[in-house]
């Protein structure tokens, strides 16, 4: 498993050829000729979770204190590789929760809604389901009008359900609604505080 690197000056060669790696890392320099470019090649044998693990933090040091340009980074393909199924599944199960909650909604919107779901990726309905600006906003606005910056933990921890039972938002069986009513600007929330939600999302995540 390889990291490569780029670099077109020698401003951090040798910091480089004195980088501190484990016994187990192979580290490679090689110029480029009539150029003032060079690479930093590491790599440990074999393709594994222990060498993507080895690799992982040298790849973050260079990156980050050298600002190369990568040539290659296989630890990071490691990772997404064995990401990819479960990302997969998650995706798989969150679309079937949402459809099944718009189609359980039983409204003459509800398969408009689940057309609207099929044409968005997964990072986007991720961060509408689960980032709320709103919530943010008030609750910035309510440590800065209500408490002082000795508040304690405590009330730290009665801000959100104050928050939450201000706004009166909706539960998960209004979610089908809110969705074919929302426009591009605003964002509609997955609600896990009320157990009645919980209990449906077990029942159609387990189905």
């Amino acid at each position: 498993m390889i990291q490569e690197y780029l670099f077109t000056s020698d401003q951090y060669k040798a910091d480089l050829e004195n980088l501190s790696i484990s016994p187990k890392v192979t580290k490679e320099i090689t110029t480029i000729e009539n150029s003032k470019c060079w690479t930093l090649l590491i790599s440990v044998p074999g393709v594994s979770m222990e060498a993507a693990k080895i690799l992982d933090p040298l790849n973050r040091k260079v990156c980050e204190n050298y600002r190369p340009t990568v040539l290659a980074n296989e630890c990071s393909a490691y990772f997404n590789k064995a990401l990819y199924p479960i990302v997969n599944e998650f995706e798989r199960k969150l679309r079937k929760l949402l459809y099944l909650a718009s189609s359980l909604h039983g409204d003459e919107n509800s398969q408009k809604v689940i057309v609207g779901l099929e044409e968005q990726e997964l990072g986007n309905i991720f961060e509408t389901l689960f980032s709320d600006a709103a919530f943010v906003k008030k609750a910035k606005e309510t440590i800065n009008k209500t408490l002082s910056w000795q508040f304690t933990r405590a009330e730290l921890l009665h801000l959100p359900a104050s928050i939450f039972h201000s706004n009166g938002l909706p539960s998960l069986l209004s979610l089908p609604q809110n969705l074919s009513a929302s426009s591009e600007s605003e964002s509609f929330e997955l609600l896990l505080s009320d157990p009645d939600n919980i209990s449906i999302l077990l029942l159609l995540l387990s189905a």
